[in-house]
């Protein structure tokens, strides 16, 4: 019996989470993603003076899932002080949760999940095709790939939208999707700061939270800081120069940490976080073999796009 053939297009962690349950149901699967890495925002930016982690700067989950990702060395606790800074400007400290991230990256744990996975990275699908019956993708390089029994689309919704046909109710249902920007800088500093505190959230201010990266476990090097501007603010500056942007936020942050940073980088997350209720976990067309998954249907976090990818995967096994 021939095995069907499958594609996912996002390796984020619902794309890569749906090629795992498919591929463990006897699917073939092939998973495209345009960055060089998978794990979607679960991601790091590597500089001289140590990583980054831009995305997702943590997530808090009780499931057997955390359990695995702790037995398999690529999930730790992160114990640091977090505080919230208020109109006033003093700290508050926020109370003790269980915050998670990747060790000894926050990419740690997309590349775990890929491991056995045929994922095809660097590759920006552009179109797809319906031909005799199949699926072909076409990428930016004007390669094909296929041909394809079904395609998974787990990439955000301005992005689906443009993949999927017009004649399928999946193309209405990304192209609704809503989101919101955020814009996030990267700062490093010559020395460590005599800051007390590990992560600050923020009442009323340009920044919503800023992290201290080598606090986290595994993690080492000079003083950085990952700071996510608020949505609003990102927002208004949608369209600002990335410099601009950058010299802003960081002149915030100094306001907090009474220092200059040595080196200031920035990156805008178009589709940071979904701004819709959520309606639907995922949805496939199974006439035309289509499935439609990613935490831009759901409320967001990284158990919410495990789910959104696990459910995909069931409706299309349930589909044959």
């Amino acid at each position: 019996m021939t095995e069907t053939r499958v594609a996912i297009i996002g390796a984020g962690i619902s794309g890569l989470t749906a090629a795992e349950q498919l591929r463990q149901n006897g699917y073939s699967v092939v998973v495209f993603d345009k960055a060089r890495g998978p794990g979607g925002r679960l991601c790091t930016r590597r500089s001289q003076s140590g990583g980054f982690d831009h995305g997702a700067p943590y997530f808090e989950a009780d499931s057997s899932l955390v359990k695995r990702w702790l037995d398999h060395g690529v999930l730790a606790s992160w114990n640091g002080r977090f505080g919230q800074v208020v109109s006033d400007g003093s700290i508050r400290r926020l109370p003790s949760s269980q915050r998670w991230v990747g060790t000894p990256k926050m990419s740690a744990i997309g590349r775990w999940m890929a491991r056995d996975l045929d994922v095809r990275l660097s590759t920006r699908i552009e179109r797809l095709e319906r031909q005799a019956g199949a699926w072909i993708l076409g990428d930016s390089n004007e390669q094909n790939h296929g041909p394809f029994d079904w395609v998974v689309v787990s990439c955000p919704g301005p992005q689906a939208a443009s993949l999927i046909p017009q004649d399928s109710h999946l193309h209405r249902v990304a192209r609704a999707m809503t989101y919101s920007v955020c814009w996030t800088a990267m700062l490093e500093f010559d020395h460590r700061l005599e800051v007390e505190w590990d992560g600050l959230q923020f009442d009323s201010h340009p920044i919503a939270q800023a992290f201290r990266s080598q606090s986290k476990p595994g993690r080492s090097g000079q003083e950085r800081w990952v700071v996510h501007a608020h949505d609003q603010w990102s927002a208004d500056h949608r369209d600002e120069a990335p410099e601009t942007v950058g010299h802003d936020l960081e002149q915030a942050f100094r306001v907090i940490v009474r220092h200059r940073a040595s080196s200031i980088s920035v990156h805008r997350w178009l589709y940071a976080q979904s701004t819709q209720e959520a309606q639907h976990l995922a949805l496939i067309d199974a006439q035309l073999e289509l499935g439609l998954c990613g935490d831009g249907l759901t409320t967001g976090g990284v158990m919410q796009a495990v789910a959104t990818g696990d459910y995909v995967a069931q409706l299309v096994i349930e589909s044959a």
